[in-house]
């Protein structure tokens, strides 16, 4: 569509215009913002705002998209497994741990009931919440000094 020709011409602008335009247009047909098609314009929201390095505005286009996502872990687990991941990448960014801890302890088992545990999703994942555990048990020695 042309909010993606946006993002891959690093219109970042234009493509949040249109994203945004795409999820009211969905929101409008459907009568319910809780649907896939948004929940995708959210996590593509969230990719235009981290690449404007508006961290705030794309965690929470991320948040939203993940949260809905989350409520569907098998039926949308191929959807689910990018925005968790891009969630996660701006939540580690902006250093907020707890919420990657979260995201990690809730995609883990969601990515071995569906993969196995030898999967690059899940050394993806495992490999992010090993980073986040250590930066919050440094972060906490650091305190203490």
């Amino acid at each position: 569509n042309l909010a993606n020709a946006h993002i891959k011409l690093e219109h970042y602008k234009q493509a949040v215009y249109y994203f945004r335009l795409a999820a009211q247009s969905y929101t409008y047909a459907v009568g319910d913002e809780e649907t896939i098609e948004v929940g995708l314009c959210n996590n593509s929201l969230g990719t235009a705002y981290l690449s404007m390095k508006k961290y705030d505005s794309a965690l929470i286009f991320y948040n939203i998209s993940y949260q809905y996502f989350k409520g569907y872990p098998k039926d949308q687990y191929a959807n689910l497994v990018p925005v968790s991941t891009n969630y996660a990448e701006v939540c580690s960014q902006m250093g907020d741990h707890k919420t990657i801890q979260s995201i990690a302890e809730f995609m883990l088992p969601t990515i071995a009931e569906n993969e196995g545990k030898e999967t690059a999703n899940y050394y993806d994942m495992l490999t992010r919440y090993g980073v986040c555990m250590r930066d919050q048990q440094h972060k906490k020695t650091k305190t203490k000094i």
